[in-house]
């Protein structure tokens, strides 16, 4: 006698390992699912706008999102995602008009050319995952790169990807891959060829610039904590300072220097200047009698505020009628200090004080829209950081006239309500 196997159907051990499957996707959906945030990075500086009909401030972040599928015993993390995000605040209040979410990337690179180019006539154009062009009104997007392309037939196949290819001249103007340059219309995106050449200091690449009250640039960061301090500045025919008492004898050999010493107490001196020649006979003005104002309070590594003017040059920062300086000071010198700023007469007497509550201010701004009695400046700085990580980017609005402080922190936003909220113009 003979046994023969008896074939079971092809068909069930597929619906058992798709039953499975399914019951675990099914399951899957039902894991608690947590996302962390890392901290806010802002790219480049921030422009700000001063006009009195649009006072704002248009800057450009991104931070990580990582999900994370957890249960009692285990957590399994996703691939992350980089968020580009580009926000807009009054000026005046540092009130938070729109913000938009220009790109999110799963498992991206931080682009070190990010940043904003420029604003002409209420365009903003960024780069973020490629070039775009949006409203500083409420950030709805113009155009971006494949639009500008499409629009152009001499810019196909030719379009710029880095940022060595593209600057803000009066408007943006972007350098093909054939070497021609051409200025794209801040509303309908059409180029046309720009025969003005940009002279740069670094060769081949044009420098950025921006004249009149239809076109702005962003703010010069810089991270040192005597980065937008002088040393000393002259009022008509009187040198003021800052200075400590062990400097006197250099001083007065070196009349110029800027060196900051670390860990000393500077309070303001002055000094009439007097007419003399120097060791080769040529007449000049000097310094002379040096004495510190009486009325003049101790300030750790105190220098005079500068800025740059409107044609780009450094200035001590004077407030008129009556006369009076604004002094960056801190309160330690190690990573754990925060910066104030101080107004004071020629007398050295206090007009206000503004801790500003920021580990570093990085960059400052004009406000001076609406008449005196509004003007203000724009502080740029970080944080100490928070559980999020370190230096989060933060908004300082400090009055000229009293010393009034209005303050935004990223570390007060939250990032789990954007996601939500906010639906990218690319995603990739």
């Amino acid at each position: 006698m003979t046994y023969s196997r008896r074939r079971r159907p092809w068909w069930k051990p597929v619906a058992a390992i798709a039953l499975t499957v399914g019951a675990g996707v099914v399951l899957w959906r039902f894991v608690p699912v947590t996302r962390t945030f890392d901290a806010f990075e802002m790219h480049g500086g921030p422009v700000v706008l001063d006009r009195p009909s649009d006072a704002r401030v248009v800057m450009l972040t991104s931070h990580w999102e990582t999900p994370r599928f957890t249960s009692t015993r285990y957590a399994f993390r996703k691939k992350s995602t980089l968020h580009w995000d580009l926000w807009g605040y009054d000026a005046k209040d540092l009130s938070r008009t729109w913000v938009v979410r220009l790109a999110s990337i799963r498992q991206g690179q931080r682009d070190l050319e990010a940043g904003v180019l420029g604003v002409t006539r209420g365009t903003a154009w960024v780069l973020a995952d490629g070039l775009m062009a949006l409203s500083v009104k409420d950030g709805s997007l113009i155009g971006d790169a494949a639009m500008i392309e499409s629009r152009n037939a001499v810019l196909k196949g030719l379009m710029p990807s880095t940022r060595r290819q593209m600057y803000f001249d009066n408007g943006l103007v972007v350098i093909a891959a054939d070497g021609q340059r051409w200025r794209i219309d801040h509303e309908t995106l059409v180029a046309t060829r720009d025969t003005a050449v940009v002279k740069s200091s670094i060769v081949g690449v044009p420098i950025s610039r921006a004249t009149g009250t239809d076109n702005a640039l962003p703010l010069r960061l810089l991270s040192q904590y005597q980065a937008f301090k002088s040393r000393s500045y002259v009022a008509g025919d009187t040198w003021f300072g800052m200075m400590h008492p062990s400097e006197l004898a250099q001083q007065q050999t070196d009349p110029h220097t800027q060196a900051f010493a670390l860990g000393l107490r500077y309070r303001l001196w002055a000094a009439p200047l007097r007419d003399t020649v120097d060791r080769f006979r040529n007449p000049t003005r000097r310094p002379v009698d040096y004495a510190p104002r009486a009325a003049s309070p101790e300030f750790l590594l105190g220098g005079l505020l500068t800025m740059a003017n409107a044609d780009g040059r450094e200035g001590v920062v004077g407030i008129a009628k009556p006369t009076r300086f604004i002094v960056v000071h801190q309160d330690r010198i190690d990573a754990a200090a925060t910066q104030t700023l101080t107004c004071i007469g020629l007398d050295g007497t206090v007009c206000w004080n503004a801790p500003l509550k920021v580990s570093l201010a990085t960059g400052f701004a004009r406000l001076t829209a609406g008449g005196p009695s509004q003007w203000a400046l724009m502080v740029v700085g970080e944080t100490s950081g928070d559980q999020r990580g370190s230096g989060m980017p933060s908004l300082t609005r400090v009055s000229i006239n009293d010393g009034a402080i209005t303050q935004m922190h990223f570390a007060s936003v939250d990032l789990a309500a954007l996601v939500g909220k906010l639906t990218p113009y690319h995603r990739r």
